[in-house]
């Protein structure tokens, strides 16, 4: 037996420069892998996120060329939430929310469930890193929402630094510098105030803060909270927010808050128009009868006046229901 030393790193694809913030995250983890056949510690090796893994194996020859697939070089998973060096991001910008918060960021959620309900979440989840260049700190999480509300793939954000979004009122058109001008007396200066606010508070509220997306379009966050990421020891990686309502330069709204105001909206409208219509109902057959009384003579015990009647309090019956 011999032992031989090999340096990896928990990627699951090859490093690129839109991943490599990823690569230091694992480290703040205590993780143990043991597959079967092959006994191996997990462990830390410095700031940079790479890892040794020592592993017991029979030197053979020298030892067969890896193949496309193996536990050393595995296939890249389809979606970016289901990468190793994502799915531990999650886990702790989750539980840095909780603690932050006072309240899960989902409800009945299992913790094997986090990395795929994030992804898929309604609202916008995107977070930059804080360890290798506070001054400068790059995107290294975005959720579908967020990727589709910037314009971009996962590939063109992250890596990116996050002030690439920010909109610049001396750059924007005419009608958009208003509205931000109406909102905001400067939105670069804004957004280190915000993230200056979250690193000593913890959490700050974000309202009525204008971004853009890579390819130009301009939105408005009206409602989103920004919480610090934290690791178990404490130590401050990164920041996240959530994107909870927004709106684009047309008007148009976005986001669950938006969509159940909306939804109420819609209710609302429903029920006024049934309202109306029983009302509208009531007032004709009330009309009915006394038509009935004064033009066609009939009285009470008249079979047609009694139906009429009847009829009558029905929908007034439902009429008050709806009242």
């Amino acid at each position: 037996m011999q032992s031989a030393w090999l340096e990896c790193t928990m990627q699951v694809s090859p490093p690129s420069a839109a991943h490599s913030s990823h690569a230091c995250r694992c480290h703040h983890m205590q993780l143990a892998c043991k597959p079967r056949g092959h006994p191996w510690q997990l462990e830390h090796a410095g700031r940079s996120g790479r890892r040794c893994v020592q592993a017991q194996a029979k030197k053979k020859g020298g030892g067969k060329k890896k193949q496309a697939g193996s536990l050393m070089d595995p296939p890249k998973p389809a979606a970016p939430y289901l990468q190793t060096e994502v799915i531990m991001h999650n886990l702790m910008m989750v539980e840095s929310y909780k603690r932050k918060v006072g309240k899960p960021i989902m409800d009945d959620a299992e913790i094997h469930e986090i990395a795929k309900l994030i992804w898929e979440a309604p609202y916008g989840v995107i977070s930059h890193d804080m360890e290798e260049d506070p001054a400068n700190p790059k995107y290294d999480y975005a959720n579908k929402a967020a990727l589709d509300l910037f314009q971009a793939t996962w590939d063109e954000l992250i890596g990116q630094p996050s002030s690439c979004t920010t909109e610049d009122v001396n750059q924007a058109s005419e009608f958009q510098a208003l509205l931000m001008r109406a909102t905001t007396h400067d939105n670069i200066a804004d957004r280190q105030k915000l993230l200056k606010q979250t690193q000593d508070e913890g959490t700050a509220a974000v309202h009525s803060y204008w971004r853009k997306g890579l390819k130009g379009r301009s939105v408005c966050i009206s409602n989103g909270l920004l919480w610090n990421i934290e690791a178990p020891s404490g130590v401050l990686i990164g920041q996240a927010i959530a994107i909870h309502e927004w709106e684009f330069e047309d008007g148009t709204r976005g986001g669950p808050i938006a969509e159940a105001n909306a939804q109420d909206t819609r209710q609302t409208k429903a029920a006024t128009e049934e309202l109306q219509h029983a009302e509208q109902q009531v007032t004709e057959q009330a009309d009915h009868v006394r038509h009935l009384k004064e033009a066609d003579g009939l009285t009470k015990g008249d079979a047609v006046l009694d139906a009429a009647i009847a009829e009558l309090l029905q929908r007034k019956e439902k009429l008050q229901h709806l009242q």
